[in-house]
């Protein structure tokens, strides 16, 4: 039972970080050629993301 709560909470993790990272990715190219408004919007997505992070690493490892 035990392992199956850690695979889960390491692949809740993992789906975290992977929703952060496609964000981060995609502000690349509006970051260099200057296009403000999909960077906002990118910022705008990627906020809550540090939130979900938070607790899904908090439940992993504790608070």
């Amino acid at each position: 039972m035990l392992k199956r709560q850690i695979l889960d909470l390491v692949t809740d993790c993992a789906a975290a970080l992977n929703q952060h990272a496609r964000i981060l990715g995609g502000l690349q190219h509006p970051l260099v050629t200057g296009d403000d408004r999909t960077l906002e919007t990118g910022l705008r997505q990627l906020a809550p993301t540090y939130e979900q992070l938070r607790a899904e690493l908090s439940a992993a490892v504790g608070p």
